[in-house]
């Protein structure tokens, strides 16, 4: 599911300070999303691209409003500025590269300790 959606950010001129619109605002595109979409607030992630964005121009001087574009992963919903994709993580580490890990520090630990012995104490 993907959709590019609006958000006025207003509420945040007239209601609260300046000095914590930037802060106010990443609380109002959460809870947009959450009446909206009718998803659960910590399902929802905003994009680094669409944070920068806010943040832009600092703390006190905000965008009026935001053009967004929402698509749902899983269970959890993603925020992000239109245009810009949504990168994927590496897949989780397998057993089997934990285990060739720990081998190898293993190996290490022994190499040190028999160069460790080959020295005589003074």
């Amino acid at each position: 599911m993907e959709k590019t959606i609006t958000i006025p950010l207003k509420d945040v001129y007239n209601k609260s300070s300046y000095t914590k619109r930037a802060k106010k605002c990443i609380f109002l595109v959460k809870k947009f999303l959450k009446k909206h979409t009718k998803t659960n607030e910590k399902n929802i992630k905003i994009g680094v691209q669409l944070n920068e964005f806010i943040w832009k121009n600092g703390m006190k001087n905000t965008p009026r409003k935001i053009d967004i574009n929402i698509s749902k992963k899983d269970k959890f919903l993603i925020a992000n500025l239109p245009g810009i994709a949504i990168e994927e993580k590496e897949a989780i580490k397998t057993e089997e590269t934990i285990g060739k890990k720990i081998q190898t520090k293993t190996e290490e630990k022994k190499e040190e300790k028999t160069i460790s012995d080959d020295k005589p104490n003074l």
